[in-house]
């Protein structure tokens, strides 16, 4: 037997021997911690592959610059040569406020990114109706810039604006590393993971894919502090319980569960397009198989102005389908599309004619990634987000402390369109708690080709656009060029031509985020649109028509850069009316 201790900092949870992540905090001016390593008489110690005696001190050095993890790998192992247990203990150095962690490096100010390491796919996102908040988990290497062993990151929210940071939910263990899943409510405890005291709404759990060596393992968690920390399932020997799939192998699962009340089961659905359905979340049966993708996500929503109720299919943020589950003769149950494959978002991956091709490029194609909703939110909204892959190479040096970013909330809405359905997505209403000043405001104003600038007062890096244009007959497009300066700028335009929202960052002088991203958007008959647009030093989102066209991406720019511009091609557009406010900072609670 073996334990740890430190000096000049602590471990943020008890020390259990065969674990293999270790997160401990140092004092806020720490420059180093001392590690003490004591294990039983015979075994060797090393820390970093230097030796070390039991019980003595061994002094690490944290970081020279800025914030974040310095990683220490122990190994404790037994001099009769058997295999030594290994873990890695990560000693963050803290930021002395927020103000500091959140405003350097070009860190977007009202995007969520965790306050250290890397983030990618959002996971098990749900809602806690006994405690009024929205549990946001999503895949973390919180002890660097890259892209490493996965766990879960944990946030939690009342009002989808202002987060609040969680310890670390899930770390990775002898199973795999914990790649993205579910979160759901367990409201009649069918997993008997709780006791009956617990209110139903906080039976929260989590399924986890625990991936190892291209393997298919899954297991439960779930939490006795309402959120705070989660515990793995384990079996009666204390070992890690993992899923039991009857039939057809899972292969890459990413799984999506949620409870079917028709047919009054659960229902996991993989990333590569296998349904399997649970009376209990703990065994699985293969019911069908369609085409998939990783990320997958599900949900029923009513369509506007109808009694219609669909399900919506998303795969990884890029593409989606609507249709709904039928019962096949041998009660097999099966995905029934209707309509689709549609576009996500404009910068979602690329489509053809059947499903969504990724391309592995951040920063070229499909910078959106990866979209869940927070399930059972409240009045059957759908309030979903994204991933946003963000490309680091450019701003990266050894003060670093972040990479990833998440698009703000949208709630989703599904509306008929022609003989099928479309998928809309718009800002939730509580962003707007993040207005600040109104720096420009214009009625009944006219845009002409060689007018003067009607924007040329405001210089903003942060800004929440509203406007309401009316579209004269000869323009063939118009809009607005953002963060304008000599040495280029950013264009969110519509193409009145061909009937597009454009992200245009072309003119940014970065050969990174170069290419434009458009998704279609109707001219209506009396030529009026509306154009909503998020501007966060990293990051724009556009939505066009109250989100029938919806495009997030990323831009790197020189942050002096602060001008912007509205203009028309072609013809005249009246500005029916235009508001841009100035920002504050989602990281700042007001």
């Amino acid at each position: 037997m073996y334990d740890i201790k430190l000096e000049g900092g602590k471990l943020n949870k008890e020390f259990v021997p065969g674990e293999r992540y270790y997160q401990a905090t140092a004092d806020v001016n720490a420059e180093s911690v001392g590690v003490i390593v004591t294990s039983s008489k015979g075994t060797k110690i090393t820390l970093n592959s230097n030796a070390a005696n039991s019980g003595e001190i061994t002094m690490i050095p944290l970081r020279e610059k800025g914030y974040g993890y310095t990683t220490v790998e122990v190994s404790v192992q037994a001099e009769d040569g058997t295999e030594p247990e290994s873990f890695t203990l990560a000693v963050l150095k803290p930021a002395p406020d927020k103000k500091a962690l959140y405003s350097r490096n070009n860190r977007p100010q009202f995007h969520y990114t965790a306050p250290y390491g890397f983030i990618n796919d959002p996971n098990g996102m749900l809602y806690n109706a006994n405690t009024g908040e929205y549990h946001f988990f999503y895949q973390a290497y919180p002890y660097g810039i890259r892209g490493l062993s996965k766990h879960w990151g944990h946030a939690v929210t009342k009002d989808l604006v202002y987060f609040d940071e969680k310890p670390t939910a899930l770390y990775p263990d002898k199973n795999g590393d914990m790649w993205s899943g579910s979160g759901i409510i367990d409201y009649d405890n069918t997993a008997g993971l709780y006791e009956d005291t617990t209110p139903p709404e906080e039976r929260m759990v989590l399924i986890y894919y625990a991936y190892k060596d291209s393997g298919t393992s899954a297991g439960l968690a779930y939490t006795k502090d309402g959120g705070e920390t989660w515990i793995k399932e384990r079996d009666e020997k204390g070992d890690i319980k993992l899923l039991t799939f009857v039939g057809m192998e899972p292969e890459h699962i990413d799984p999506k569960v949620f409870y079917l009340e028709k047919e009054s089961i659960w229902v996991l659905l993989t990333a590569w397009g296998r349904l399997y359905t649970s009376e209990d979340l703990h065994t699985w049966k293969f019911n069908s198989s369609t085409e998939g993708w990783e990320c997958p996500d599900i949900y029923e929503i009513r369509v506007e102005e109808t009694d219609e109720v669909k399900w919506v299919r998303t795969y990884g943020g890029s593409f989606y389908y609507v249709g709904d589950f039928v019962k096949n003769p041998d009660g097999t149950l099966e995905f029934v599309k209707e309509c689709g494959p549609l576009l996500y978002n404009g910068d979602s991956h690329e489509l053809n004619d059947t499903v969504r091709i990724p391309e592995w490029i951040a920063g070229y194609k499909g910078v959106v990634y990866a979209t869940q909703h927070f399930k059972d939110a409240p009045d059957n909204r759908i309030i979903a987000m994204s991933w946003l892959r963000e490309q680091y190479t450019k701003r990266i040096d050894s003060s670093m402390t972040w990479t990833g970013i998440m698009t703000v909330p949208v709630e989703q809405k599904l509306r008929k369109k022609g003989d099928g359905y479309l998928l809309y997505s718009y800002p939730v209403e509580n962003l707007k708690y993040l207005r600040k000043d109104k720096i420009f405001s214009a009625q009944g104003t006219p845009v002409t080709p060689q007018g003067k600038n009607i924007l040329d007062s405001v210089n903003t890096v942060f800004a929440d656009i509203e406007g309401r244009f009316r579209i004269g007959e000869d323009v063939t497009e118009f809009g607005f060029n953002l963060r304008v300066g000599e040495d280029g700028g950013i264009t969110v335009k519509y193409d009145v031509t061909n009937k597009l929202l454009v992200f245009d960052p072309s003119k940014s002088g970065d050969d990174t985020y170069c290419l434009k991203r458009t998704m279609k958007m109707e001219l209506p008959e009396d030529r009026t649109i509306d154009l909503r647009i998020l501007l966060d030093n990293v990051v724009i989102e556009s939505y066009g028509n109250n989100g029938e066209a919806y495009i997030s991406s990323v831009y790197l720019i020189p942050e002096d850069l602060k001008g912007m511009d509205l203009y028309s091609k072609g013809g005249s557009v009246w500005v029916e009316s235009l508001d841009i406010f100035s920002m504050n900072p989602s990281w700042n609670r007001l």
